[in-house]
């Protein structure tokens, strides 16, 4: 779907609020009601907009403790890593689980009300699991950043994915192609044997 700028205006005016009324987000991104109407749910039949929720805060409900968990199995057989994802869909406490490549097979983000709490969720529910042979464990110190309600920002994609869309420019000022994702015109890709870094370093940012 090739979206202009009017699309990132309705995205970046719905993730602020998403409760606006069609026609204070038609005036805002200069449209009529029925028009912005028809690009809404365009972009939700696209899967564009796949959802409105109440963004929650674990801290106020009594789970301030935020803790990510590498987690291998024993093997990654279809028949393992589909038992894995049935059990780990069943814990209330993990929040987000991905399905990794690399040294671990999965990393889960899980929600505790204190550190006993989360002793029991690795005891009883984690370490149950099928497969599982090797667990890693690092609490949260804090929040710095919590965009996963908002997805990714509009704006970044504004100039490679707007009017122009997707195509032999890519995605980016610059594009993808000799000059590389976002690179200044002038960066030239090195063979692995050419690359420096301190000199590649300076030749991404132009200077």
């Amino acid at each position: 779907m090739n979206l202009d700028k009017i699309d990132y205006a309705i995205l970046t005016a719905l993730q602020e609020n998403a409760r606006m009324p069609n026609a204070q987000l038609a005036e805002r991104v200069g449209l009529s009601p029925s028009a912005c109407s028809r690009r809404l749910d365009a972009l939700e039949a696209d899967g564009v907009i796949h959802g409105y929720h109440a963004q929650l805060s674990n801290r106020v409900l009594g789970h301030p403790v935020t803790v990510i968990v590498h987690i291998s199995l024993s093997s990654q057989s279809e028949k393992h890593l589909a038992e894995f994802e049935t059990a780990v869909q069943a814990c209330p406490n993990v929040q987000m689980c991905y399905l990794m490549s690399g040294e671990h097979d999965f990393i889960l983000l899980v929600v505790a009300r204190d550190l006993a709490d989360f002793e029991r969720i690795h005891k009883q529910s984690l370490s149950a699991m099928p497969h599982v042979v090797r667990m890693h464990s690092s609490f949260a110190l804090r929040n710095v950043i919590d965009n996963t309600g908002r997805g990714i920002s509009p704006d970044l994609s504004v100039d490679g994915v707007g009017a122009q869309g997707v195509g032999a420019r890519g995605v980016g000022t610059h594009g993808i192609g000799a000059n590389g994702v976002g690179a200044p015109k002038n960066y030239r890709l090195q063979k692995p044997a050419e690359r420096d870094p301190q000199k590649l370093a300076i030749q991404i940012f132009g200077k």
